[in-house]
């Protein structure tokens, strides 16, 4: 299995704002909720598959235009759900999964920070891309 890098073949759209200039770190994470029961029959807890979830966890160099792009969702969270477009993989066997947005499907930013804390360093930021509904995978 060949290697493959991910300087410029991961990207992130944020309610039609590319982010990846703002990005040095994205990590999506899927999720199946576990159901758990029990009867007085039971030997043991039975556990099925629930309903899938997902987010992305992101951060990388702070600006103005990034914190214009993310900001004022935090301030007043949208209504109706934005749309997101993430990628992964070079072109030609690249996953790309969108989540567009409508009242119960799409994204929301939540964990907006902006990180100052290192005097000689850089500002950054980094934030959870809350993901409602399934995707299209393509």
């Amino acid at each position: 299995m060949s290697r493959t890098a991910a300087k410029e073949n991961v990207g992130l759209t944020y309610n039609s704002v590319d982010l990846r200039a703002h990005l040095n770190s994205v990590s999506m994470e899927d999720v199946v909720e576990v159901i758990e029961s029990m009867t007085f029959a039971s030997t043991a807890i039975e556990k099925g598959a629930g309903a899938p979830s997902f987010k992305i966890s992101v951060g990388g160099p702070w600006s103005k235009t990034l914190h214009q792009a993310v900001a004022p969702d935090t301030l007043t969270p949208p209504t109706t759900l934005r749309t997101l477009v993430y990628y992964v993989g070079p072109s030609g066997s690249r996953v790309t999964r969108t989540w567009t947005g409508s009242a119960t499907v799409g994204a929301f930013i939540s964990n907006y920070k902006i990180d100052a804390t290192d005097p000689k360093g850089d500002i950054v930021w980094t934030g959870t891309l809350e993901l409602s509904g399934l995707p299209v995978e393509s």
